[in-house]
């Protein structure tokens, strides 16, 4: 669940951050060209333009795994440069996670290495702070789907009763 919290908070980021820029994607630009805009744009210290080219590889083409690392290692890497540690901890914890549970060569080799040295360019006392308000969130998460899962067998029962008393009352 921690891991899923991450995803969570990640895509929250990035949505919020790809809401505040005017910048116009292209439609029929390949995920190269956005990840090639993405570099030039930070470069010249247009962040939020950089991150919204990154961000639409990820909606785009991030079914081919090689392109969302990708993209995903450069968001985090814009953060990082920025020292926003906690938006890139989260995303470089992510990259690293999936190295770990796909087979290898599903991602191209080279980002596992440099998420994980990104990763630990975080000073400890911030990326432990960092992974304790991700846990406490998916916990709180986590508390309010039970709620809710609660609250909808609860519903789902007391309309069985009810069916089952219009059938009882309909056969009298």
């Amino acid at each position: 669940m921690k891991y899923l919290a991450q995803i969570v908070l990640a895509a929250a980021l990035l949505a919020l951050a790809a809401c505040t820029t005017n910048t116009v994607i292209p439609d029929d630009a390949s995920a190269k060209e956005l990840i090639q805009r993405g570099q030039e744009a930070y470069e010249k210290n247009r962040n939020k333009e950089a991150l919204a080219y990154f961000t639409a590889v990820v909606d785009r083409y991030g079914s081919d795994p090689a392109l969302y690392i990708e993209a995903r290692y450069e968001i985090a890497h814009l953060y990082m440069k920025r020292k926003n540690y906690e938006a890139a901890a989260p995303v470089l914890q992510e990259i690293i996670e999936l190295y770990a549970n796909y087979p290898i060569g599903t991602f191209p080799a080279s980002y596992q290495k440099l998420a994980q040295l990104e990763l630990a360019k975080i000073p400890e006392d911030k990326l432990a702070a960092i992974n304790a308000k991700n846990l406490a969130q998916a916990e709180q998460k986590e508390q309010m789907e039970a709620a809710e899962i609660e609250a909808l067998m609860r519903q789902a029962q007391e309309a069985e009763a009810a069916l089952q008393a219009a059938e009882s009352a309909d056969g009298e």
